[in-house]
């Protein structure tokens, strides 16, 4: 018994090895896409059977651009776990971008999968993602996923279980324990699947805000976004660039709006709470009623106001 627990210990070493070949010993990435492992003598060009369009990858800026690119997984291969991701990165512990150029389309059980690193997906172009397990996979060490520069990435997970974007643990450094951050700046994120993202260690907006569902906000308990009632959001979640659309100001028997330094609420019922989050999901005020009319200061910007279920947004200014 114990020589076939040696055996399989050895066994599984060895299979780490070759699969991350350049995890801890060099600079340059480990970067797979389809069956194609880039390096520096195909970087300029990276071709395939299963990839068309232009990709190449620019060493001196860690940049990988996709232009125009379709890749698709290739057919199941020796190894299981190589057949489930179609493009692999291993950033080596520091920046590394996806910067895309027009339409660009993977398709395969996972079609993104990011491992050590922070990284970023840059626009102008649109990225695609057609997954049956997850759309993008932050796996170990993967400190953050930012989305910017008008990227357009659509995500579309049609079957359960199934995810979105599902986040990674933090093992090394100073955020050890806590999960990957995933930031949106001016740019768009559409996602179809059975849960949008898991395992989200906070979620920053800027230039952007959640337009489906409605009064979707980030939970920081749940580590994913919900809905105005607490639900983890299903199915279709749409993060748009733009402002936020401010809806009246009356809800049921109450009132409330954004005044100059806060939020004023008249005819509040008696003995509920009020909550205040701004539009990363975090309580910024929490309180309960003791008076039909109250002012709440706070600083500029955009707030949710929850009151006995029901929630409106204002604006401070």
């Amino acid at each position: 018994m114990r020589k076939t627990l040696l055996f399989w210990n050895i066994a599984t070493m060895v299979i780490a090895l070759l699969f991350f070949p350049q995890v801890g010993k060099s600079q340059y990435p480990y970067i797979k896409i389809a069956d194609v492992v880039v390096n520096v003598s195909n970087q300029d060009n990276v071709t395939s059977d299963y990839i068309s369009g232009t990709i190449r990858y620019d060493s001196a800026t860690r940049t990988l651009i996709l232009q125009d690119a379709t890749i698709v997984a290739p057919p199941p291969s020796p190894d299981p776990y190589y057949q489930e991701l179609v493009v692999f990165v291993a950033g080596q512990y520091k920046d590394f971008n996806i910067k895309l150029i027009g339409n660009n389309v993977i398709t395969g059980a996972t079609p993104l999968f990011l491992y050590e690193g922070s990284f970023q997906i840059l626009g102008p172009g649109t990225l695609t993602l057609n997954a049956t397990l997850s759309g993008i996979n932050c796996d170990i060490d993967a400190y953050s996923l930012r989305i910017s520069e008008s990227a357009h990435v659509n995500i579309n997970v049609p079957w359960s279980p199934s995810s979105g974007i599902k986040g990674g643990v933090i093992l090394s450094g100073e955020t050890s324990g806590e999960a990957t951050v995933l930031s949106i700046d001016s740019s768009s994120l559409i996602i179809d699947a059975n849960k949008s993202i898991v395992q989200i260690g906070d979620l920053q907006l800027d230039g952007c805000f959640i337009a489906y569902p409605s009064n979707a906000y980030y939970e920081h308990t749940l580590q994913t976004i919900v809905d105005e009632n607490g639900h983890v959001v299903m199915d279709h979640l749409e993060i748009l660039a733009g402002t936020v659309d401010v809806p009246s100001h009356t809800v049921s028997d109450w009132q409330v709006w954004g005044a100059n330094g806060g939020i004023r609420m008249e005819q509040l019922p008696d003995s509920q709470t009020v909550e205040v989050l701004n539009l990363l999901g975090q309580t910024v005020r929490q309180f309960k009623t003791s008076a039909t009319n109250v002012f709440v200061p706070l600083k500029a910007g955009v707030y949710l106001v929850r009151v006995n279920n029901q929630t409106v947004k204002v604006v401070v200014k």
